[in-house]
C-alpha cells in the first residue's frame, strides 16, 4: 500500500513539473520580443509586439507609446547588454518572469514580466538595483 502511495505522490508530482515548465516555455517565447525590443538587435514593430499583449496593455500601449517607449530606453538607459532569467513566479491570477541585467548606460536592472493566465502579457516593469539588492540576489 505504501508503495502505491508513493509512486502515485511521484506521478502527481512530475505533472505538477511538467505543468508549471510548459508554461514558462510559453511565457519565455513571449518575453523574447520584449526582450529583443530592448537589446536593440533589430527594429521589432509594434504589430509582433503587441500580439502578446492583453487588451488593457494595448490600451495603455498603442503604437505611438511603444515608439516613444523604445527612445526613453535608448536614451535612459542605453541597450541590454547581457541578462539572466533569475525566477518564474505563479499566483492565482498572474504570471511572473524575472530577468536581472544591465544595460549600456546603467548598472544592473530588473525586468518583471507579467502574464495573465492566457499566456497575455499584461504589465511589466524595469527597476534600477542598488549593489545591496545585487548582493542579495545573489546569495
Amino acid at each position: 500500500m505504501r508503495k502505491i502511495l508513493f509512486i502515485l505522490t511521484m506521478i502527481i508530482h512530475q505533472m505538477c513539473f511538467a505543468y508549471d515548465g510548459d508554461d514558462l516555455d510559453r511565457a519565455q517565447k513571449k518575453a523574447q520580443n520584449f526582450i529583443n525590443m530592448m537589446e536593440n538587435k533589430a527594429e521589432i514593430p509594434y504589430t509582433v509586439i503587441s500580439k502578446d499583449f492583453n487588451t488593457s496593455l494595448r490600451v495603455k500601449i498603442d503604437e505611438t507609446s511603444y515608439k516613444i517607449l523604445q527612445k526613453e530606453i535608448r536614451d535612459n538607459m542605453g541597450v541590454l547588454n547581457e541578462y539572466r532569467f533569475y525566477a518564474y513566479q505563479r499566483y492565482d491570477k498572474n504570471d511572473r518572469l524575472i530577468y536581472i541585467g544591465n544595460f549600456s548606460k546603467s548598472n544592473w536592472i530588473m525586468i518583471t514580466l507579467f502574464f495573465d493566465k492566457k499566456q497575455k502579457m499584461t504589465d511589466f516593469v524595469i527597476t534600477p538595483l542598488d549593489k545591496k539588492t545585487i548582493d542579495e540576489l545573489s546569495k
